[in-house]
């Protein structure tokens, strides 16, 4: 799995079909919207986007989750796994809502991942999908020592609560992760803004656990977040 940077700079976080829902259903703040759609195990919604396993011409719903991020399609393909065998397994072992497909983002990455569910399956499943990448990453399929990039994606208005007062949180998540994490500064008055994290899959997968216990902390309390009617797969 091959590292590499992430998102376009300079983009203004333009979407095909509308802006990403943040954890449908949520009554944190975050928004509503479509369930996760298309590539690995979605429905059908609002944007064309046409990632694996979508069918030719079908409208994809927005990227949903109340963490998403960009990857390369190298580090996506670990979280995958032959015949989606990985990406399979973790969905079963956590209960988290995990999607990967193709990035829509005008200006993006190559691939998009997504993930939601309750408090402790978004926990765990963030720790499965960075368990695979170190996986890969030791054994070879990553050149050792160089660093991991992934690019999270955050609505303006949270970005707020990712940076905290005074920058506390954001100082935390470097702090107690050793990972790089910079906001783009340049997307002011976007829509949807971007955090690069870059270091080791643990240092990566250490920040995006704490961000998303920051999310969850300012939304509510566990359930808030989700509409229980959805399967966790769907």
């Amino acid at each position: 799995c091959g590292g590499g940077m992430m998102g376009g700079k300079g983009d203004k976080g333009g979407w095909k079909g509308g802006p990403p829902a943040w954890g449908g259903g949520m009554n944190s703040g975050w928004g509503g919207g479509m369930p996760m759609g298309g590539g690995y195990g979605g429905g059908s919604g609002g944007m064309v986007c046409g990632g694996k396993g979508a069918r030719a011409g079908k409208e994809e719903g927005p990227p949903q989750g109340i963490i998403i991020m960009e990857m390369r399609n190298e580090n996506a393909g670990c979280i995958i796994g032959k015949g989606g065998s990985i990406i399979s397994s973790i969905r079963k072992e956590t209960g988290a809502r995990l999607e990967v497909r193709e990035c829509c983002r005008f200006g993006g990455g190559e691939r998009t991942v997504c993930i939601d569910g309750e408090p402790e399956q978004v926990d765990r499943c963030i720790c499965e999908v960075f368990r695979a990448i170190a996986e890969k990453s030791s054994g070879g399929g990553m050149g050792m020592g160089q660093p991991l990039n992934v690019t999270l994606l955050v609505p303006a208005n949270r970005m707020g609560t990712l940076i905290g007062r005074g920058g506390e949180n954001i100082t935390k998540a470097r702090s107690n992760s050793g990972a790089t994490l910079k906001v783009d500064s340049t997307q002011q008055g976007a829509p949807l803004r971007e955090a690069a994290i870059s270091g080791s899959p643990e240092q990566i997968r250490e920040a995006v656990r704490i961000i998303a216990q920051i999310f969850f902390a300012e939304g509510g309390g566990k359930g808030a977040h989700r509409d229980r009617s959805r399967s966790p797969h769907r």
